[in-house]
């Protein structure tokens, strides 16, 4: 039988009764750990347990659960402080003894049915399905792992270990393929390391995923940066001047300055609007499809009466372009 087969008949075996159901799940439990499915058969299976079990034993499992999650963000925040203060031997001791904990972690490897991960926000999740079409199922990984990499990658960053970071952020992307934040943290590793083309690459390739404009604002000034490397100053103006339209930023500002000197008021040629399009590489498509993305999800939360779910998708897109009929029909919703 298939997965679904053997999902489906051990529902149809279930009573109803909440301790027939437990007793009956963990025997089902036991009959498939040796079946070559046995890891999402046993998944599946906690699933439906998680369902039938009484209401005073899962208040107090979700509070076990919410203590242990509690008291890494503890030591998120301890690594943190540790690093504001300059002491970064005392944070990458923490963040790494998070590390050890999280490998161990015996739970949320992807297996045939199921992929997981841990998004930040909803959109994330709504960016990789529509970018990514994954085959499985995509859940969420009740345990903070991107946290815990992006922590101790950027605390590896801040110890000038670019390499070793590298590594580490490669683990916290595998857990929130589409967090911009882990990804530029990430894209810094090749700044860091002169690995410029990369740099450029992965910073095109973190735009589709943009939808902060704080986000969008750092793929221009990411450019603007790779461009002034390369002594094309026409490209790199024209990133940190769009990169303003999103961000008043001090840099960019800073940047644009620093252009103006280097070039000492020789004319700048700047093509027409593709041709700087295409020279600079962010794609102005990738954007409109993200905005209509957001859209349809809102129309959608709003024809199915689910209103913040609704506000918070419309409101993405109305940030992203500023556009006053969609603050309307933001405006709109009671």
């Amino acid at each position: 039988m298939t997965f679904e087969e053997i999902v489906e008949e051990i529902k149809s075996g279930m009573s109803g009764d909440a301790e027939k159901d437990i007793v009956y799940l963990q025997a089902k439990m036991e009959e498939y750990k040796d079946h070559e499915m046995a890891t999402e058969l046993l998944r599946a299976c906690g699933r439906m347990f998680a369902e039938v079990i009484p209401e005073d034993k899962k208040e107090e499992l979700v509070r076990a659960l919410k203590d242990d999650r509690s008291d890494i963000y503890v030591d998120l925040e301890k690594s943190r402080i540790h690093v504001r203060e300059n002491e970064i031997d005392a944070a990458l001791k923490i963040s790494a003894e998070l590390v050890e904990k999280a490998e161990q972690h015996p739970l949320f490897a992807n297996d045939a049915v199921s992929e997981y991960y841990t998004f930040k926000e909803f959109f994330e999740e709504v960016l990789y399905i529509y970018y990514h079409r994954p085959s499985k199922k995509v859940r969420k990984a009740d345990y903070p792992f991107a946290d815990i990499y992006l922590q101790h990658g950027s605390n590896l960053v801040e110890n000038g270990q670019y390499v070793e970071a590298r590594e580490v952020l490669e683990k916290a992307r595998r857990w929130a393929p589409t967090n911009c934040n882990i990804l530029f943290e990430y894209i810094e590793t090749f700044k860091a390391t002169g690995e410029m083309e990369e740099f450029a690459r992965l910073t095109k390739e973190t735009h589709k995923y943009a939808f902060h404009v704080s986000h969008i604002a750092r793929c221009y000034r990411n450019m603007g940066y790779y461009f002034i490397e390369k002594e094309k100053y026409p490209e790199a103006i024209m990133c940190y001047m769009v990169s303003t339209q999103y961000e008043d930023s001090k840099v960019a500002q800073g940047e644009i300055a620093y252009i103006n000197s280097k070039i000492q008021g020789r004319e700048l040629h700047f093509g027409s609007k593709e041709e700087i399009e295409e020279s600079i590489g962010l794609s102005i498509d990738t954007f409109k499809q993200n905005v209509e993305i957001a859209l349809a999800y809102g129309q959608h939360f709003l024809e199915q009466g689910q209103k913040d779910g609704a506000k918070y998708c419309i409101a993405i897109a109305y940030q992203m372009t500023g556009n006053p009929e969609i603050r309307k029909k933001l405006e709109s919703i009671e």
